[in-house]
Formats: C-alpha cells, sequence, structure tokens
C-alpha cells in the first residue's frame, strides 16, 4: 500500500510546478492580448503619426 506522503506534492514540487505552468500560459496570454489589441484596440485610433514629406533623392 502506497503511503499518503507520496500522494502529496511536496513544497518544492508546487512550485516547480507553478513555475512551469506560468512559463508556458504568461507568453500564450501575452499573445491573445496583442491579437485582441490589435483587432478591436488598435483599428479604433484615427492618430497617425507625423512624418516627414518624401524627398526626391535626385537632389542630393
Amino acid at each position: 500500500m502506497l503511503h499518503s506522503d507520496n500522494s502529496k506534492l511536496s513544497s518544492e514540487q508546487a512550485a516547480v510546478t507553478l513555475s512551469l505552468v506560468l512559463s508556458i500560459t504568461a507568453p500564450l496570454l501575452t499573445g491573445v492580448g496583442a491579437l485582441l489589441w490589435a483587432g478591436f484596440v488598435a483599428p479604433g485610433l484615427d492618430e497617425v503619426p507625423d512624418t516627414p514629406s518624401r524627398r526626391d533623392l535626385r537632389t542630393w
């Protein structure tokens, strides 16, 4: 029969598991957030950056 100590996660194992889960989910959530921003928020922003006029490179 198995000991009850084997069925419980030690605090070190729990920390490693949590670290692994966060290291996988954090980039995925960041990507989802970026896609949502690009799809819904950014198109509503009408600001266009001020850029200098194009130069005629033949005059250089």
